[in-house]
C-alpha cells in the first residue's frame, strides 16, 4: 500500500501511491506482476509509458492509495 516515506528537499513527507501491473517479456510465456511506491508525478511518468507499450505487454494497471482503494482515474495519464 501506499508509504509516506519519502521526504522532500525541505524534509516534508511527500504521499506515495502503489503502482501495480502485469506485464510480460517478449520470448518468454510467463506472467510476471511488478509492485512499486511512487509520488504522484512518478505514476503520471511511468504510467504514460505503460500506456504507449503494446497492450499484450503491461495489463492489469492500478494505482492504489494508502489504505488499498483503486484510485487508477484520479490520475491524468490513465484518463484518456
Amino acid at each position: 500500500m501506499a508509504t509516506t516515506a519519502r521526504r522532500d528537499a525541505r524534509g516534508r513527507y511527500i504521499p506515495t501511491f502503489t503502482l501495480r501491473y502485469d506485464y510480460t517479456l517478449p520470448g518468454k510465456p510467463e506472467r510476471e506482476a511488478k509492485r512499486t511506491a511512487l509520488t504522484a508525478a512518478e505514476v503520471e511518468r511511468i504510467g504514460t509509458m505503460l500506456l504507449r507499450q503494446p497492450e499484450e505487454r503491461f495489463y492489469n494497471i492500478a494505482v492504489l492509495d494508502r489504505r488499498g482503494h483503486d484510485i487508477t482515474f484520479d490520475f491524468a495519464c490513465f484518463q484518456g
